[in-house]
Formats: structure tokens, sequence, C-alpha cells
């Protein structure tokens, strides 16, 4: 199946939330616990890249997480306002990725699944306190 697409605008300098809900074509929510990570990149207009994992340590920067339960099918993603606050890009094209637990066939390395692709838009900030 095709990845969707899913386009979303970031205001920079404020706090960003994204919840994704990986359902089967009946809405039906998919238990994420046979996956190990999710992952995105973000390909920004200004050749700047960022990469974003649920295996991140340092969620000061981002929270990016599988939510519970994962019977859910809910991957969460949070930005803190520090960090879009960095962001001097005006656009960027990104996808989502998730991989499973076990190998896709013996040897093969995990199933990797893109399920979301599109555009993220920054809008720039204009109050800006130190």
């Amino acid at each position: 199946m095709a990845a969707g697409t899913y386009n979303f605008p970031v205001e920079q300098g404020t706090s960003f939330g994204l919840s994704i809900q990986y359902s089967n074509a009946s809405g039906i929510p998919i238990d994420l616990s046979s996956f190990s990570n999710a992952r995105m990149q973000w390909n920004a207009n200004d050749q700047t890249v960022y990469q974003f994992t649920t295996n991140n340590t340092n969620s000061g920067l981002y929270l990016f997480e599988f939510a519970s339960p994962l019977s859910s099918g809910v991957i969460n993603f949070k930005l803190p306002a520090s960090t879009t606050a960095g962001f001097n890009f005006t656009s960027a094209n990104y996808d989502l990725e998730i991989e499973t637990i076990s190998d896709f066939y013996p040897g093969g390395g995990p199933q990797v699944i893109r399920l979301l692709e599109g555009t993220v838009t920054i809008i720039p900030e204009i109050t800006k306190f130190s």
C-alpha cells in the first residue's frame, strides 16, 4: 500500500504536536507492538536535513513515541518551542516510516513501511522575546 500524503504547518517558536494513527483500510488501528522504531526525515529547502526517531534519548529536542496502549496504533511527535524557534527554512519535504521487530524474511532485516509523506510549511514567528 502506498504512503498517505499529509501536509502540515509548524508555527516557528511555538510548541508543536502531531498524533498519527496507523490503521488498516477499514479504519481499525494496527497494533504497534510488533514494531521497533518509527523514523521521520525532513529535507528542508535550505538544504538542512532533520532526522527524528523513536529511539531518541534527548527529549529536550523532540519527543517521538509509540503511544500507550500500543494497540491504539498512535504515534506521537512533539517539538518544544525552543526547537521550532530554530527553524530557519520555509518548507521541507518529509516521510515517516516504521520498522518491524522481526526480519521481513530470514536475513533480510526488518520490514520497513512508509506511512506518510508530504510537506512541512514553517509559519514565521513575529513575537520574539529573549
